[in-house]
């Protein structure tokens, strides 16, 4: 997908927000973000966007939603009324995520669903990883508090004990993504 001047509206101005309105500023896009607390309560945030940039903040004015070409929602943002009227009117309507999978190249692997996601994705990344992929484990599962994985190359069983000294416990530095 083309950026380059087109009109997009990224929807919450958490940290996510950000990242998404600077790489689709950085593509050329005229990016508009909007938040519904006050101005003076994202002064950090306006900051971190830099130039170029048009904040909207205090609500959710209906006409950024209508004078644009794609809405760009970030995670915990709910259906609002605007972005329902949006889609109405014929805009294309993204999460980050596939905001995030349109900027790269890279194949994904999506998993999802109401158990057992955090089990699955890091056995389908220890698997590829395993299978001499380079593999990069991202999103909420690579965010919690630290945990500790096995990475062993041993390919026959062993006792619990032996397995100890294959385990390695990932710091704060590798809580976002995870390389296997």
């Amino acid at each position: 997908m083309e950026f380059k001047g087109k009109r997009v509206t990224v929807v919450g101005l958490a940290r996510s927000g950000i990242s998404a309105a600077r790489a689709l500023h950085a593509l050329g896009a005229r990016v508009t973000v909007t938040d519904k607390k006050p101005l003076d309560q994202l002064a950090k945030q306006v900051r971190e966007l830099g130039s170029g940039i048009v904040v909207e903040a205090g609500g959710h004015p209906d006409r950024i939603f209508i004078e644009t070409d794609l809405v760009v929602l970030s995670p915990g943002v709910p259906k609002i009324a605007p972005v329902l009227q949006a889609r109405r009117h014929g805009i294309r309507v993204i999460s980050e995520l596939e905001l995030a999978w349109l900027l790269s190249d890279s194949p994904y692997v999506g998993i999802t669903g109401t158990n057992g996601k955090s089990t699955v994705t890091t056995l389908v990344g220890l698997m590829l990883a395993k299978a001499r992929k380079k593999v990069l484990v991202a999103g909420t599962s690579a965010m919690r508090s630290p945990r500790t994985y096995r990475c062993s190359k041993n390919r026959t069983g062993s006792s619990p004990s032996s397995r100890a000294s294959s385990l390695r416990t990932l710091n704060r530095s590798d809580r976002r993504s995870r390389r296997y």
